[in-house]
Parts: structure tokens; sequence; C-alpha cells
């Protein structure tokens, strides 16, 4: 046992001093603990990216049986759309196809008046009695103005009826003039021209014995 002979107090503080050293001895050099919460969430954070899913335009295996199907789609509502298209189209050609046929038929049929009266003023003009006759001469011209008219019209698209037509104005423009003139050459010539065309069975065949269809 020494000798300690220092004040009281110098050797509280030193006994002091030497607890404080004691307690901090055994933590001197350690090691640090290692940062586990750090790690963890490091950790956490590498499997939640290589869960997550990459993105649909990195990984063409996914994104191209899409794009397949769409371009699919696409062309089938291409091919639709062009379908319709063409059937607009058609049901507008036949639409006028009709149309014209429709304006043919109507024509054809206002024709008949028209021939059937003509086909009267011809055989009353080849079985009348030589000289002038103004009533005849206006009848002609009348029927000469509606021919040129029927000529003009849709029902000319009848190449028959067409030529009769032409044959007609022909005759009725001899008809007139001759029934005003009263010249007995001209009104000859009128009936021969009558004779060699067969004008008149022409009409008489244009003209339907029953009734006019109607209808249309």
């Amino acid at each position: 046992m020494t000798d300690d002979r220092r004040p009281a107090f110098e050797r509280e503080d030193e006994a002091r001093f030497q607890a404080l050293l004691d307690a901090a001895l055994p933590d001197y050099h350690r090691p640090p603990a290692p940062p586990r919460d750090a790690l963890w969430a490091k950790i956490t954070a590498e499997r939640g990216r290589a869960a997550r899913p990459r993105a649909w335009w990195t990984r063409p295996w996914a994104w191209m049986p899409a794009a397949a199907a769409a371009a699919l789609v696409i062309g089938v509502g291409i091919g639709r759309d062009s379908l319709r298209e063409d059937a607009r189209r058609a049901l507008e050609a036949q639409g006028q196809a009709d149309a014209r046929e429709r304006a043919a038929l109507i024509y054809r049929l206002a024709a008949i008046p028209v021939l059937s009266r003509s086909e009267t003023l011809l055989t009353q003009f080849r079985n009348a009695a030589a000289g002038s006759d103004p009533e005849q001469a206006s009848w002609a011209g009348e029927l000469l103005t509606e021919t040129r008219l029927l000529l003009d019209s849709p029902a000319s698209a009848d190449p028959e009826l067409k030529r009769l037509l032409e044959d007609l104005e022909l005759t009725l423009a001899q008809i007139e003039r001759a029934a005003a003139s009263g010249d007995p050459d001209e009104r000859t010539l009128v009936t021969e021209g009558l004779e060699r065309q067969a004008l008149l069975s022409r009409l008489r065949a244009r003209v339907p014995t029953g009734d006019i269809p109607t209808g249309v």
C-alpha cells in the first residue's frame, strides 16, 4: 500500500477519471456496427428493380404481337372501308343506270301517242284526194315538232326507235309541204316513200294494242 499524501479531492478526481477510462476501454478500436438498416434498404431496392417489368418498348417479344394485332385491325378496317366505298360506288352506278333506263322507258312510252297519231295522219294523207289540205299541213307540223323533241330525248337511245323517228321526221316534213302546196308530184313522192320504207307497218308495230304500261 502506497503512501498517498495527495489531497483528498485529487484522489477523488483521479478515481473518477479512472472509472471513465475503464468504461471507455471496451469500445476502443472496436469496429463500427454494420449499417444493417441501410444494407437492407439497398437489398430491397435492388430486388424491387429486378422484379419491376421492363418498359414495353424494351421487350420486342411483348409488343410485337400487339403491334401485329393492331396492324391487322387497321388492315381489316381499311378493307371494310374500301368494300363499303366500292359498294357505294356500285350502288350509285346502278342507281344512275336505273335512272337512265327509267327515263328512256318514260320517253319510249311518251313516243307511243306521237307514233299513233302519226300513223293516223299518214293513212289519211295516203287516202286523201289530190289538192291542198291546210289542216293536214298543220297537223303534220305539230307532229314534226314532237318527233324532233323525241329524237333529242333519251327515247333515241333505242336504235330501232331512233331510225323510225328519223324516217318519220323526213316524211312529216314532206307531208307538211305537200299538204300546204297541193302539188300532186310532192304527194306522189310522199306516198311512194311510205310504201318503200314500210313506214305505216313499222308505226303500227310500235304502237301497243293494249293499255300503255303504268307505274313508271
